[in-house]
C-alpha cells in the first residue's frame, strides 16, 4: 500500500511538472486515485490488450 505522504509527493510532482510546462492537469483527487490503482495492480497485472492499445493510440491522436 502506498502511504499518504508518498501519494501527496507524487501528485504534487505531477501537478508541478504540468504547471511548469503550462499544461492543464487533472484534479489532485483523480491523480491520487489513478496512482493508487496503478500501485495496487503493478505486481499482479502487466499486460495491455490490443484493444486497450488501440484506444490509447486513438486518444493520443486527438491531442491538439
Amino acid at each position: 500500500m502506498i502511504g499518504n505522504s508518498q501519494l501527496d509527493d507524487i501528485t504534487n510532482d505531477i501537478i508541478e511538472a504540468h504547471e511548469q510546462l503550462g499544461l492543464p492537469c487533472e484534479d489532485k483527487t483523480h491523480l491520487a486515485h489513478i496512482i493508487t490503482l496503478l500501485h495496487e495492480d503493478q505486481h499482479s497485472h502487466r499486460q495491455i490488450s490490443d484493444e486497450e492499445i488501440r484506444v490509447i493510440k486513438n486518444a493520443i491522436r486527438t491531442i491538439p
